[in-house]
């Protein structure tokens, strides 16, 4: 079964929704990460949002029945202009028995 991800609020509030950001603002979210399962999970993750040009990637463990959060900051340039921007995130884990999951 794989891990469950969200994107979330700033921390320490990560039900929070706020998505209108300002020009020179910083985007603040986090990724969650949920494992609900029995055992010991490694989530390796690649985040980007191309319109300000940012990205972030790296692997965090998930402990059986635990969250993880994974912080997420970037800049919007001052000339950002009104307008939808998609930050996405792709998330591999991978349990202790070595089967990956991709999401």
């Amino acid at each position: 079964m794989p891990l469950c991800a969200y994107i979330g609020g700033a921390a320490p509030h990560f039900t929070e929704k706020g998505h209108v950001f300002r020009p020179g603002e910083t985007v603040r979210k986090q990724l969650v990460i949920l494992n609900d399962t029995r055992e010991a999970a490694t989530c390796k993750y690649v985040w980007s949002c191309a319109a300000i040009d940012a990205q972030g990637k790296g692997e965090i463990a998930v402990p059986a029945g635990e969250k993880q959060f994974v912080e997420v900051n970037a800049r919007c340039r001052r000339d950002f202009k009104p307008g939808q921007y998609r930050l996405t995130p792709r998330l591999t884990s991978a349990p202790a028995a070595g089967k990956k999951t991709r999401w």
